[in-house]
């Protein structure tokens, strides 16, 4: 389990293996040649259950229209916090 805290203080706790599923190469995969469907498979791998219910909670008091741009901002922040863990 990584945990750490992104730009806009989200608390997160993200399996490791997460990232190393084939799932997660999919999905990421889908979301860089553009393709929606492709974030939203990210977020429900890195924030399955109630974790997803967090983000977007933490997200809408940011902005409560809940904009993809900040999802995604959200994601990169994690994705790089957790490189940086993994560096150590």
């Amino acid at each position: 389990m990584i945990t750490g805290k992104t730009k806009t203080g989200f608390e997160y706790h993200v399996e490791e293996s997460a990232v190393k599923s084939w799932a997660f190469v999919e999905a990421s995969a889908k979301a860089q040649s553009g393709d929606i469907v492709g974030m939203v498979e990210i977020v429900n791998i890195l924030f399955p259950g109630e974790e997803k219910a967090r983000l977007m909670s933490h997200i809408a008091q940011i902005d409560p229209t809940v904009p993809t741009e900040l999802v995604s901002a959200e994601c990169a922040d994690v994705l790089s916090g957790m490189n940086s863990e993994a560096k150590k």
